[in-house]
């Protein structure tokens, strides 16, 4: 049951296509961005490899996932479709969503092959260490990022310096954020160094 509405914003910004889904609406505004918002993610999985380019003309280039809760499944099916070689996806943040530390190290695995994403944020996640581990071990292998965000994550000063050793490893990274993240002076001289 999807139905798809075009129109222009109340606001006067850019035009949008509203996809109905089971009576849930996301918006995709100029045809290269889709948030998704308030555990609408189950009902959006069956059409994302239609939106993120399989040969048709949609090209997303940014997906932002925010407040909601996701089961594995849904997570391995992301990674699946962000793992095409197809996908022209260049953004993808993910905020105050929650799925199941299975779910990040997917996450991971994905941005370990995936050749289009250039921009990452995980925001308001609290995984702790197990993020920083996960993230190091990725950026040892990713050369596409160029921009990691991981605002609110309470990696603390282990996680810290996992990240940095993956790092270290990775000359493609130009932009990272750490902010509240439970770093004390010693996390902050891993960062520094």
């Amino acid at each position: 049951n999807n139905t798809s509405i075009y129109g222009h914003s109340d606001y006067g910004g850019p035009p949008y296509k509203e996809i109905k889904i089971n009576n849930k609406s996301l918006y995709h505004f100029e045809e290269s961005r889709l948030t998704v918002v308030n555990n609408n993610f189950e009902s959006v999985i069956e059409i994302l490899p239609e939106v993120l380019g399989n040969g048709k003309s949609n090209n997303l280039q940014l997906l932002t996932l925010r407040s909601g809760k996701v089961d594995d499944i849904c997570v391995v099916l992301l990674c699946q479709a962000l793992s095409q070689a197809n996908c022209k996806l260049q953004s993808l943040h993910v905020e105050s969503y929650m799925f199941a530390s299975k779910g990040l190290q997917g996450l991971c695995n994905m941005l370990k092959r995936n050749q289009s994403i250039d921009s990452f944020s995980l925001i308001h996640y609290h995984i702790g260490y197990a993020a920083g581990r996960a993230f190091g071990t990725m950026l040892k292998v990713n050369t596409t990022l160029t921009r990691l965000s991981l605002y609110d994550n309470h990696l603390g000063d282990n996680g810290v310096s996992a990240l940095m050793e993956g790092l270290q490893a990775n000359p493609s990274i130009q932009y990272l954020m750490l902010n509240k993240n439970e770093i004390s002076d010693d996390g902050a001289s891993a960062v520094a160094n």
